[in-house]
């Protein structure tokens, strides 16, 4: 993973030419710093099976080193409680969305 000073995903490097051997974090951190030399990014590692950081990575993700959690923010307005981001306002039971120029939850009306 290329994480750039904002703690946001950028890119992702996916497969390393030594996956046969004993892969610890700190030997593709080595790896990756090879491959893009910059002072603007670090590298961390992250898992198919959500073993470790709590997911997959995405492009995009933000990378939380106090929770040691990647976690995708949905929007600019939402708040982290924990390892997840919330509304703003709460959600009313039902079938609605997340307006985010308004700032408010808008009901599904389904067809009858």
């Amino acid at each position: 993973m290329i994480i750039d000073i904002g703690n946001i995903l950028l890119e992702k490097i996916e497969t390393l030419p030594f996956i046969d051997k004993a892969v610890t974090e700190q030997l593709g951190i080595e790896f990756c710093k090879v491959l893009i030399s910059s002072e603007d990014v670090y590298f961390i590692q992250t898992s198919y099976n959500a073993n470790i950081r709590e997911k997959f990575a995405a492009i995009g993700d933000e990378w939380h080193e106090d929770l040691d959690a990647f976690i995708t923010k949905p929007y600019e307005s939402w708040i982290l409680e924990g390892k997840v981001y919330v509304a703003p306002v709460e959600k009313p039971e039902g079938d609605y969305y997340w307006n985010e120029d308004d700032q408010e939850w808008i009901e599904i009306e389904l067809p009858t």
